[in-house]
């Protein structure tokens, strides 16, 4: 299916690159990037609500488990910087 997007000029400067090293078509890099980057969100996470649940049921607060979800919340956010260059 065709489509117009409108990306900034960094973003289609690194898929020119990649496209020309990879000798594959920009739209093939795009689409490629855009199924990682949704199969990555999609996986089973717990949804903010569903924690909550799991935190009142449990009858509050187990710092193990505040330790680990601080943890993988600084890993999304250096996941989601270095992307971000």
């Amino acid at each position: 299916m065709k489509t117009t997007l409108d990306l900034p000029d960094h973003l289609l400067t690194e898929v020119k690159i990649r496209a020309a090293m990879e000798k594959k078509k920009m739209k093939d890099v795009i689409a490629e990037a855009l199924e990682k980057g949704l199969r990555r969100n999609d996986q089973s996470k717990p949804s903010a609500a569903k924690l909550l649940a799991e935190y009142h049921r449990e009858g509050g607060l187990d710092t193990d488990k505040a330790e680990q979800w601080i943890s993988e919340i600084s890993n999304d956010r250096k996941n989601w910087r270095s992307e971000g260059k």
